[in-house]
């Protein structure tokens, strides 16, 4: 079965934004994994930011572990992180936020 959706990756010095979009397959993570490892490898500080403004949801209902196990897999690598969540409308706000 084809994604019905992409997980993008972009990173701007020490910020590295993670956009989900569309309706995602509970592997979409596992695709993605090495190439956020190889962005955040070597760093000493690293700002996330995790966009949701074009996240439909995973298919089925079987992905919501996976979907737990993204966020946990996220956060464990930036446990003693300041943390802020934005609405979409703020979008603008939140990278202006993750380049201080």
């Amino acid at each position: 079965m084809e994604s019905l959706g992409t997980i993008h990756l972009e990173r701007q010095g020490e910020a590295v934004q993670v956009q989900l979009i569309g309706t995602l397959e509970s592997s979409a993570y596992e695709r993605i994994e090495a190439d956020i490892d190889a962005e955040i490898q070597g760093l000493d500080g690293v700002w996330l930011l995790l966009d949701l403004r074009q996240f439909d949801g995973w298919a089925g209902i079987g992905p919501l572990g996976h979907h737990l196990a993204l966020a946990e897999k996220l956060v464990s690598r930036f446990f003693n992180a300041e943390t802020r969540l934005f609405e979409a409308a703020d979008h603008a706000l939140a990278e202006t936020w993750i380049q201080q």
